[in-house]
């Protein structure tokens, strides 16, 4: 079913990620965004991956929609920060 198939496709991302494979992780995560647009590993994973590869901006906005979505998981402010910084922008 879909749930399964969005499931293994955020394992796919997150191992890619995992093995800084960075083109794959971002394509399997948008791939699960399109699904679910307010995902919020999805969109913490992406903006992971959109940071490493060195795509501040993008980068930014997906951890951004993260932060609106991901509760109280305090990684995801965090990363966002580091985003934020790397792009001289420390007041938010």
């Amino acid at each position: 079913d879909r749930m399964t198939d969005l499931s293994s496709l955020l394992e796919k991302a997150e191992a890619a990620l995992a093995r800084a494979d960075f083109m794959l992780a971002e394509r399997a995560y948008r791939h699960v965004l399109e699904h679910q647009p307010d995902h919020p590993r999805a969109h913490m994973g992406l903006g992971t991956a959109l940071f490493r590869r060195g795509r501040l901006i993008e980068a930014t906005e997906s951890l951004e929609r993260a932060c609106l979505h991901a509760d109280s998981d305090p990684s995801v402010p965090m990363a966002l920060a580091v985003v934020r910084r790397k792009l001289g922008n420390v007041t938010g």
